[in-house]
């Protein structure tokens, strides 16, 4: 009989696509780009529920200016983002390999609580294309990976709480079954700032749209940051709700030598219309835990950013709207983003 907790090797599907994300990197390795580490944690408030931990690393490649340049794997979806011979276009490629873990507000009872939200794990890996031209950014996003027992977040949240000495989970027993995830993610981005942004004091303003269709999301969404401070980043935000989509934003068309030292704070709205959302309404077929989602929800970010030479560092504290129908309180968690990038 199958395990749900089995805590061996990861399933089939997530070491394929784990497998193409590392080759997809080292394919256009020469090419440089960013690396980004992010870590996303509701500890720092005091909570421990919902979404409770989340750890990405991103790669992001250089500018490359004709399609051709392009990892082969990635060619055909520049085709789907603009027609050929658009002038002043840049291009980058990206893969980030993301986990995350969700329980309910009590997770010292083993019992099912079904007023509150599942258990549920989540890993997956992200192939991106993301073209820009004139201070506007879209973005063509794949996400394949898998929810439930294998996603190894019953392991990461247990040796975690281990470590820091905090109360072990005691209900994964009740998680989300296995089931592999598919997602496909479209988002535009419009980038508005003042003419010193980048060598002295400035601000810009960052409104987007996101659209998602898969069987881990399918929502639409709408948003908008903005940052101040001295010697802005010279990329697309600051802001990376929902912290899955990215660890680290490309890097605006070159305009000369970055910026040695910059130091920013930033601020972020957003709101959603949410059709499914599978660590909410559970397996796509079958009996499964799940609760009654709200369809429309809101996201808030207030933050503050540093960059010192390649190192660029990012802390901010997130808030989130009630997500389902019998959510105690709003959900709070802080996030903290190590970047290597130009």
């Amino acid at each position: 009989m199958f395990d749900e907790r089995k805590k061996g090797p990861v399933a089939p599907a997530l070491v394929l696509v784990a497998f193409l994300a590392a080759a997809s990197a080292q394919s256009a390795r020469a090419q440089g780009g960013s690396v980004a580490l992010s870590f996303a944690n509701d500890t720092f408030v005091k909570t421990d529920g919902q979404y409770t931990n989340g750890l990405g690393l991103t790669w992001i490649s250089s500018d490359f200016t004709s399609r051709r340049r392009a990892p082969i794997w990635g060619r055909p979806f520049f085709y789907l983002l603009t027609r050929a011979g658009s002038p002043g276009i840049g291009r980058n490629v990206s893969v980030t390999l993301w986990q995350g873990v969700y329980t309910p507000d009590n997770i010292r009872t083993a019992e099912a609580i079904p007023n509150d939200h599942p258990y549920a794990g989540l890993a997956f890996a992200s192939f991106g294309f993301h073209q820009k031209q004139e201070g506007v950014l879209s973005t063509l996003r794949i996400d394949a990976g898998i929810v439930g027992p294998h996603s190894g977040a019953e392991r990461l949240q247990t040796e975690l709480h281990e470590w820091i000495g905090s109360p072990a989970p005691e209900g994964w027993a009740n998680q989300i079954r296995d089931e592999v995830i598919l997602n496909i993610d479209y988002r535009r981005l419009w980038r508005l700032r003042t003419d010193r942004a980048r060598r002295g004091f400035g601000a810009d303003l960052l409104p987007d749209m996101t659209l998602r269709f898969g069987n881990r999301e399918t929502s639409a969404g709408a948003g908008v940051e903005t940052r101040f401070g001295w010697r802005l980043p010279d990329n697309y935000g600051s802001d990376l709700l929902p912290v899955e989509s990215d660890g680290e934003r490309p890097p605006a068309k070159s305009e000369g030598k970055p910026a040695f030292f910059g130091v920013h704070l930033f601020a972020a709205l957003r709101g959603e219309l949410v059709g499914r959302d599978i660590v909410l309404d559970g397996n796509t077929f079958g009996k499964s835990p799940r609760v009654h989602k709200n369809i429309a929800r809101a996201m808030g970010t207030l933050g503050a950013g540093a960059k010192v030479g390649l190192l660029r560092i990012t802390a901010s504290f997130d808030y989130n709207t009630k997500r389902f129908d019998t959510q105690a309180t709003p959900h709070m968690y802080g996030s903290l983003t190590l970047a290597v990038a130009p």
